[in-house]
C-alpha cells in the first residue's frame, strides 16, 4: 500500500493524537481514583473522631469484654476469609446476642 507524505503525515498525528488521549484518560482517572480515597480516608477519621468523643468508654470498655469472653468461649471458630458460607453464618449468629445488651445500643 502506497500513501502520499500528506496521508502518512496525517495518520502519525492521529496516533499520536490517540495515544496521548489515552494516556491522560488513564492518568485522570488515577488520579481522580487517589483524591476519591483520600477524601473517603478524611472523612472516615473524621467520623471515627466524632464516634470517639460520642462514646461513653466506660460502656464501650464493658462491651469489649464481652464481647472477648464470648470469643474465647467460641467453639470452632470461622476466618473471615469463609464470609458468606453456611458454616461462617452459624458461627457468627453465635455471636447475635451482643446485640440486644444495653451496651450495644
Amino acid at each position: 500500500m502506497d500513501l502520499s507524505l500528506q496521508k502518512k503525515t496525517l495518520l502519525l498525528i492521529v496516533i499520536t493524537v490517540l495515544i496521548i488521549s489515552t494516556g491522560s484518560v488513564f492518568y485522570l482517572g488515577s488520579a481522580l481514583s487517589r483524591l476519591q480515597n483520600e477524601e473517603n480516608e478524611k472523612r472516615a477519621r473524621e467520623l471515627a473522631d466524632i464516634i470517639a468523643f460520642e462514646l461513653d468508654m466506660d460502656t464501650l470498655t464493658t462491651f469489649k469484654e464481652m464481647v472477648s469472653e464470648a470469643y474465647d468461649n467460641a467453639e470452632g471458630r470461622i476466618s473471615n476469609d469463609y464470609m458468606g458460607t453456611r458454616e461462617y453464618g452459624q458461627y457468627i449468629s453465635g455471636f447475635m446476642y451482643l446485640e440486644k445488651t444495653e451496651e450495644f445500643k
